[in-house]
Order: structure tokens, then sequence, then C-alpha cells
């Protein structure tokens, strides 16, 4: 996750049911820049890294809770993708997978600028 080491994350929205954050480098760089929206059963990653689309199928649960209780587990995370190949999520984690990891590592250690 070097690629990322100098990211900070960003509130863009919050609300009861849409929660939205831009993640970048500290210095100002677009590099390896994303954002993260959580949505019910529903979380897309999109940016310089890609896009990974994830539908947890979870019922009464937030997105993002569910995210960060399976934030160490990339190949479970990459298994709630429709658009991944068989071969790929059983591989080593791709990008996305990393920026997602990333951003579980922002929230969860509350490392979070509210603009």
């Amino acid at each position: 996750m070097d690629r990322f080491i100098n990211h900070e994350l960003i509130v863009e929205a919050d609300t009861e049911l849409i929660k939205s954050f831009y993640c970048r480098n500290k210095n100002g760089s677009k590099s390896y820049e994303f954002r993260a929206t959580f949505a019910p059963n529903f979380i897309a990653i999109f940016g310089e890294c890609g896009e990974l689309i994830l539908t947890p199928n979870i019922i009464n649960a937030n997105a993002l809770e569910w995210l960060i209780a399976n934030r160490k587990d990339p190949v479970y995370l990459s298994r709630k993708s429709p658009f991944l190949s068989f071969e790929k999520r059983e591989n080593k984690p791709d990008l996305q997978l990393l920026a997602l990891q990333k951003f579980c590592e922002l929230y969860y250690e509350n490392k979070i600028k509210i603009l």
C-alpha cells in the first residue's frame, strides 16, 4: 500500500443514507486519488486507481460498517463485486482493493478531515 502512504481522507457527503469520501495525497498530487461512496447495500470506489463496485447483499446494516468489519479480508470483499472475474478474485488484490483497504485504515484510525 506504499502508493497510498501519504493519503488523507476528506468527507464530501454525510447523510443518513449516503456517505462519500475523497482520498488524496496530502502533497496535492493527483496520483492514486479516489472517491469512496456508500449507500444502502452499495459501495463504489472510483478514481485514479480504477473502479470497483461492491454489493454486499446485507439487510438492516450499514455498508460502511460492513466494510470496516470485513476490511482485513480482500478476497471476501472481492467476491462481493459482480464485475470481477473468478481468477482475479482468487489472486492477489488489485489496485482498487488496495485503495479500499487504505480507505478502511484511514477511517478506522479516525484520520478523517472535514472541510
